[in-house]
């Protein structure tokens, strides 16, 4: 995973426009398409044969189901729709205060003063507030105004793939016909023999098609868990995945859900249309080591 993150910025640093030519929608399309095929496998294969279509059990997994897939959606629509940038800011906001000015940087390709903890992205040609990387599943920065919604859409991408997974993996041991089953439950490191042998290699292995949404729900699962890890470590940190290491505006744990879920944080799980203004616009960042606002 850090391979690919890496190379992905190298070449996006290299090759900006380019990178999003290719990489925007080759990633906004993989993503969608991985979500409707999981959330249609689920609810016309997957549920029918643990549940059945009558029962009140598959009325509410078809429920979540729908309340997941709109969360994904909604949110994911916000963090490209929400501007971050600097630009964005009113125009009294974009100059400091006498007793700031010290605190604000010059950014020689946009040829303004950005706030403190604002940088350039190469990919969307701006400088970003609080700029914590550029997503290619999202096709923008994630900053100060859409961290919310980002974070809600790795959350609900995670919950959907790992609820998905444990739904597969029941019905792959009631079901005891497919590879994944023989891999997971019965003849465990023997079959790899048979695999490397070429010998029998699909015997007793009848349900590749839930093999196959196995495999896909695995890979789908992985990659939004890893960003929602470093998503909840950077606001609990209130860090940055572009300064990870860079705590000096860290407050309690309580202040920096603030900070990016907003004030009414406690309801944003709900919708991304649940209005939670953020503390501040950006601008002005209370660090600890200077005990002072900056």
């Amino acid at each position: 995973m850090c391979f690919v993150i890496n190379a992905c910025k190298y070449y996006a640093h290299r090759y900006p426009k380019k990178f999003s030519d290719i990489a925007h929608p080759s990633a906004i399309a993989l993503a969608t398409a991985c979500t409707i095929f999981l959330a249609g496998a689920e609810m016309l294969y997957v549920a029918p044969q643990l549940f059945g279509t009558e029962g009140p059990i598959y009325k509410i997994f078809l429920g979540l189901t729908i309340f997941i897939s709109y969360n994904i959606f909604g949110n994911l629509l916000a963090v490209y729709r929400v501007d971050s940038s600097v630009a964005k800011l009113a125009l009294d906001k974009r100059t400091p205060k006498p007793d700031e000015a010290h605190l604000w940087h010059h950014c020689d390709l946009c040829n303004v003063l950005v706030p403190p903890r604002s940088w350039h992205c190469k990919v969307c040609h701006r400088c970003i507030l609080k700029r914590d990387h550029h997503c290619i599943f999202t096709a923008t920065c994630i900053g100060f105004n859409n961290q919310r919604y980002f974070f809600w859409y790795t959350f609900y991408t995670t919950l959907g793939t790992a609820s998905a997974l444990i739904a597969n993996y029941i019905l792959v041991y009631l079901d005891r016909t497919s590879l994944t089953y023989q891999l997971t439950f019965a003849r465990g490191l023997a079959i790899w023999a048979e695999i490397s042998s070429c010998k029998n290699l699909w015997s007793g292995c009848g349900n590749l098609w839930l093999d196959a949404i196995i495999t896909i729900n695995i890979l789908a699962f992985l990659a939004p868990l890893f960003m929602l890890i470093l998503q909840c470590q950077a606001i609990i940190d209130n860090t940055t995945y572009y300064l990870p290491s860079h705590s000096s505006y860290t407050a309690s744990v309580l202040e920096n859900i603030k900070e990016v879920l907003g004030q009414r944080w406690y309801f944003t799980f709900l919708s991304p249309r649940i209005l939670s203004p953020l503390p501040h616009d950006g601008t002005h960042w209370e660090s600890k080591q200077r005990s002072k606002i900056v």
